[in-house]
């Protein structure tokens, strides 16, 4: 069974064991860096949020595991249930300023994979990056439900300039996204939790020290990069120029710099991980930043 056949039985099946409360429809997304992703949005009745569930995850695992299509469905249908929103949106409530202005965030990702898409909306160039702007719709402790992209068209609604936008979206970003600096040790062991004596040996005189800067949602914490006097704090703490890697758009690798490591390497790493480990949509770049400390300022390496 080809994606396509596999969207349609599921688009089907769901909509059965949901039941007429509810509306599924299949569409194909556009998304981060131009990727096209198969999808089902799931809009319960008397609700205006519809989330929407890719489904290529849950094809692959279909495929890889041999689930039956019963089971893929009922996947599918225990994703949507975690990811609805509690309350409902208010759409009047999207077209008031002052209803918004201080769930304006920023989100970083790739300039030239996003060309076409930055053409209608607000954005700003940084390096290679590009800095976008949404609206949080909704935050919970575990991270945040969604967000609605900022076009053109929405400034003229609400009768403000870019230069407003930037300032809301630099204030909100850091005060409803905290900043998280963890040892790549501790992240290891947080993902893989294991009695002491069976964890991997972690040898601080011989490793690379590393550590991982994202939000505490880990979800595009990879903009915590732009965060006030985040990266010069890092750098006075260290005392210390220091490597950036852009793993993903939700996180970033620093690395202090020292002899034992250099651009080059680093950059043919971060290559190397984005073909073969990072899923497309969520790429950020294909090589390493410097933060310099004498000149507070973060650059190409």
């Amino acid at each position: 069974m080809n994606l396509q056949e596999f969207v349609q039985k599921m688009k089907t099946m769901v909509q059965e064991h949901l039941g007429s409360g509810h509306e599924v429809i299949s569409q194909q997304v556009k998304k981060n860096n131009g990727i096209v992703l198969e999808a089902l949005t799931i809009r319960e009745d008397g609700s205006n949020i519809a989330p929407t569930i890719y489904i290529e995850p849950f094809y692959h695992d279909y495929m890889e595991n041999e689930l039956t299509l019963i089971e893929a469905a009922k996947n599918i249908c225990e994703a949507y249930q975690n990811s609805k929103v509690t309350t409902d949106f208010d759409v009047n409530s999207f077209c008031d300023f002052s209803q918004v202005r201080d769930r304006i965030i920023y989100k970083l990702v790739n300039y030239e994979k996003n060309k076409e898409r930055l053409d209608g909306i607000p954005h700003d160039v940084f390096l290679d990056f590009a800095i976008i702007y949404c609206v949080l719709i909704e935050q919970k402790a575990e991270g945040y439900t969604g967000t609605i992209l900022i076009h053109y068209n929405h400034l003229v609604l609400w009768g403000i300039y870019e230069e407003d936008l930037k300032t809301y979206a630099m204030k909100n970003t850091p005060a409803l996204l905290a900043s998280e600096l963890l040892p790549m040790k501790d992240v290891i062991d947080q993902m893989i939790p294991c009695e002491a004596e069976d964890k991997i040996p972690f040898d601080d005189a011989h490793e690379v020290p590393m550590y991982i800067l994202s939000n505490k949602c880990k979800l595009d914490g990879a903009t915590c990069l732009l965060y006030p006097g985040l990266l010069e704090k890092i750098a006075t703490e260290w005392n210390r120029d220091f490597y950036v890697l852009p793993s993903s758009i939700h996180e970033t690798i620093l690395i202090p710099k020292d002899d034992s490591v250099d651009a080059k390497t680093l950059s043919s790493m971060v290559k190397e991980v984005n073909d073969t480990q990072v899923m497309p949509a969520e790429i950020l770049s294909d090589h390493a930043y410097v933060y310099s400390h004498a000149s507070k300022q973060l650059m190409a390496a």
